[in-house]
């Protein structure tokens, strides 16, 4: 920092440049194939979190959960907002003047929310600026999606000029999701494979009146009007306390409808990571029911379950096709993201997808193509060691970000990326072989070297199973008696 400067010299000023994108995909790297621990400790701040949202949780007359938000500190010590908002709501415009159909596209979604009642408009007033919190917004453009391509992204962590923010305030809450290995497990297990999104989940449960002006947002639709206040009538995407709060009340929802729809709710509890859903069943016939018990009981707390996905034919066949995802059961190409794994409902196999990395080979470039490895289940695990000894390698080199490494790392790393590519033309069976009446056992293998040790843990089915006469799914079936050998994960460290 410079304090003073002499007229005419030239200040410099310089501070730490952290590449946050490439740091949390090395932490996630590493963490998956970390155990968990399985304890059942909570803090004391997750037990009053829980406590908060007990005696606060209701339900309209529709069905639609209201919830409040779980502060942990006196939100009167937030400050004044509103000139951190308009700051960032000034920068927004000007990325709208640089690229007009952003700013069509998030009046398009700002028009949407206020349609469906997750936005209201509130009279511009010196108490509404004075009051509450106002969360800067910007844009997100997510080309890959298939729905909406353009999210606002809400920055509760922004500080008041009391150098608090929102999120300094509300607790995170116990952490309700379940691990991907055993989702994906669980969705491996059974004949029929069945997926789907709650549609805009956080945005489907209501706020307390009360708290909703701590939800504010600035914004207008064009340069010539002047700005307006807005507030979040729902829970709101970028709070801390919001990823709880969506799955507190979807458990709260199973709980409170576990009577009429048992095994629905058991999904809902177990088999669901954040709005996604997965899960396996025997045959067509229970995945036809458990399809139909999930929309009602998600119906009945004002959510609706989309993107619907399959290996059965005679599953999607029973859902409107609004609600289904695009899958052509006579194009073995169509591929669909199941938490995080490429699977392909056809072939009903996962498989791999590797981006080109570029042609430089600087430690950065390394460390961001190994990072981007993504394999939960370990079945590429051969592979995603090789990595680790590499980037063992290159950390005992001490370089810098943007410096090469020496010459036997690079040549390793070259035909490292070079042969990656060859990963695509795997498909691995995403049915372990399960099926009611067969016999299960499970198997393990391990081994150590100087360099690492690892094990792999099978899965022997024996059993009978229908099967498709000639490959495709809308072949008839013939019941066959087998067995199988299965690769459930492999660990190595």
């Amino acid at each position: 920092m410079v304090s003073s400067v002499e007229p005419g010299k030239v200040a410099w000023s310089f501070g730490p440049l952290i590449n946050d994108n490439l740091h949390q995909s090395l932490i996630k790297f590493w963490e998956l194939e970390e155990v968990t621990s399985g304890g059942c400790d909570v803090s004391p701040d997750d037990r009053e979190c829980e406590r908060k949202f007990l005696s606060t949780v209701s339900r309209d007359s529709s069905g639609r959960f209201i919830v409040s938000l779980p502060f942990k500190g006196d939100p009167k010590t937030l400050g004044n907002s509103h000139i951190g908002a308009q700051r960032r709501l000034a920068a927004l415009e000007r990325k709208f003047i640089a690229l007009p159909t952003l700013r069509e596209a998030y009046n398009e979604v700002i028009s949407d929310y206020l349609k469906k009642g997750y936005l209201s408009e509130i009279p511009y007033s010196s108490v509404a600026l004075s009051e509450g919190y106002f969360i800067p917004h910007h844009a997100v453009i997510r080309p890959d999606r298939t729905t909406t391509k353009t999210r606002i992204v809400l920055d509760a962590s922004a500080k008041t000029d009391t150098g608090f923010s929102l999120n300094d305030l509300l607790m995170t809450g116990p952490n309700l999701q379940t691990d991907l290995f055993t989702l994906l497990l669980r969705f491996r297990q059974f004949e029929i494979a069945v997926t789907a999104d709650v549609q805009q989940m956080y945005l489907r449960i209501l706020l307390a009146d009360d708290d909703r002006k701590y939800q504010k947002i600035l914004y207008r639709f064009n340069e010539d009007e002047l700005v307006r206040i807005f507030q979040f009538n729902s829970v709101a995407f970028g709070l801390r306390s919001s990823p709880y709060l969506a799955m507190r009340t979807i458990r709260q929802l199973a709980l409170e409808e576990q009577d009429r729809f048992p095994r629905a709710a058991e999904v809902a509890t177990h088999e669901m990571y954040m709005d996604d859903l997965t899960s396996s069943v025997p045959t067509a016939n229970d995945a036809i029911q458990l399809a139909h018990d999930l929309i009602a009981m998600f119906k009945s707390g004002g959510f609706d379950l989309i993107k619907w996905a399959s290996n059965s034919p005679e599953l999607l066949a029973h859902l409107p096709e609004s609600h289904r995802a695009a899958i052509e059961f006579t194009d073995n190409s169509d591929t669909l993201k199941v938490l995080g794994l490429k699977w392909l409902p056809v072939t009903d196999t996962f498989t791999f997808t590797i981006n080109e990395p570029p042609a430089n080979n600087t430690k950065r470039v390394i460390l961001s193509t190994i990072a981007r490895l993504f394999d939960v289940l370990g079945l590429v695990a051969p592979v995603i060691l090789y990595a680790k000894l590499l980037l063992q390698d290159l950390w005992l080199a001490k370089i810098d970000w943007d410096e090469v490494p020496p010459q036997p790392i690079i040549d390793r790393f070259t035909e490292f990326k070079n042969e990656l590519p060859l990963l695509s033309s795997l498909q691995i069976p995403r049915h372990l072989g399960i099926s009611a009446g067969c016999t299960v056992r499970l198997l393990g293998f391990g081994d150590a070297s100087l360099k690492a040790y690892g094990c792999i843990p099978l899965s022997l089915c024996r059993g009978f199973i229908h099967r498709r006469t000639v490959g495709k799914c809308l072949s008839p079936t013939v019941l066959v008696k087998y067995t199988i050998i299965c690769h459930l994960a492999a660990f190595f460290i």
